[in-house]
């Protein structure tokens, strides 16, 4: 049955743009069961929203990625865009060596994923001047949420092609994850609130209060006190950090229990790379590790991925840099941008960007966490001193 309600996308349009996509799935041997289509204005978010079987959604994104679209597509994509009412909220709090001009450049550096991201989340951050760190730090916690209530609400939180993409591709269902088949799974405070689980932050910052996370950096390295590197970059590459961007590997001992973005980690077509590994005498890794959201076939960016200091949750090094990359670029200019590697990466472990489509999955996905809930322990804990 097809149910299309909206006086500007009419029944025969949507029917048509349904029949399409189910002629055109069984030619290429999808399986998508039935396609529902439904546009009205019931979520109180949105002035206008669109629901869309999960299933289908997924063939999109797939086949779909151009948003130029002639004929009926094009008129669901016009009729659907969602006009947000929620924003992402960091709020900043400022403790020891924090001068004026650093907390000007923390407050123009949060001013980005807040007008980035959509999620109806606040984020409390620590942002100290600590001339002990190599460069930038964070600190943070992480709980076990268990991978079926992580994918549960990875899936409900969907909203963009790349997570539709990624999901299929690299997130599949079962009481295991498939990076090296345990239940277990860690995520950041921040990340875990942003796919509907309410755990506050809880890491404490030498006694200052309890945050997301903590971010501290050697200000007098940065620009702003006359040293070589772009304060901007370094606090974008911590708060992507606090966010949820990074590995388990070289982070957490053991590293059994892998993170979000370690989903995301191939080296090559259909095969995961997961594992730390002593660096080659030309520094090089003896097994790559790329970013990927289509199950390894493209690579979006390269990890760093052997024991040479830095994290393999980073990038190798750039040139010119990139925000997340594992060792920072002196006279570097690079801060996040919309569709940069490091915004696609936190997309697609949970974080909605404001200018995709809304997607609500089918009831099935909703089987949300509350049995799970009890099994949040196992907090641990790691610093991150980049140099």
């Amino acid at each position: 049955m097809l149910t299309c309600f909206n006086r500007r996308f009419s029944q025969q349009n949507c029917h048509n743009f349904v029949r399409f996509i189910i002629r055109s799935k069984r030619r290429l041997s999808h399986v998508l069961t039935v396609a529902t289509l439904r546009i009205a204005s019931a979520e109180p978010m949105y002035s206008r929203s669109l629901s869309i079987r999960f299933e289908v959604l997924l063939y999109m994104a797939k086949h779909f990625r151009s948003l130029r679209i002639a004929g009926p597509a094009a008129m669901l994509v016009a009729a659907a865009t969602p006009q947000l009412a929620n924003a992402l909220t960091i709020v900043p709090t400022f403790g020891a060596g924090a001068t004026a001009g650093y907390q000007a450049a923390v407050n123009t550096a949060i001013q980005y994923y807040q007008n980035t991201f959509s999620d109806a989340v606040t984020v409390q951050l620590r942002f100290n001047g600590d001339e002990s760190v190599g460069l930038g730090q964070s600190t943070f916690n992480v709980f076990n949420v268990g991978y079926t209530n992580f994918r549960s609400g990875l899936v409900a939180d969907a909203s963009s092609a790349d997570d539709a993409l990624a999901i299929l591709s690299s997130v599949p269902a079962g009481a295991n994850n498939p990076i090296n088949g345990s239940s277990n799974f860690y995520m950041k405070t921040a990340n875990m609130r942003a796919i509907g689980i309410n755990q506050a932050g809880v890491t404490s910052c030498g006694n200052q209060g309890t945050f997301d996370a903590c971010i501290d950096v050697k200000l007098s390295l940065t620009t702003l006190e006359g040293g070589d590197y772009n304060v901007a970059t370094i606090l974008q590459h911590e708060i992507n950090e606090a966010l949820g961007l990074g590995s388990s590997l070289g982070t957490f001992d053991p590293a059994s229990v892998p993170s979000p973005e370690d989903l995301f980690r191939y080296q090559s077509a259909g095969v995961r790379s997961y594992s730390a590994q002593a660096c080659l005498p030309n520094g090089d890794s003896p097994t790559r590790a790329f970013f990927s959201i289509d199950g390894g076939v493209t690579n979006i960016d390269e990890f760093n991925n052997c024991t040479n200091g830095g994290d393999f949750g980073d990038w190798i090094s750039h040139s010119p840099e990139h925000v997340n990359d594992a060792y920072a670029t002196p006279n570097g200019t690079v801060v996040m941008t919309a569709g940069n590697t490091e915004t696609r990466a936190l997309d697609v472990i949970g974080w909605t960007l404001t200018t995709r489509q809304s997607v609500v999955p089918e009831p099935s996905s909703f089987v949300l966490m509350a049995a799970g809930m009890a099994g949040l322990v196992g907090i641990a804990r790691r610093k991150k001193n980049r140099g």
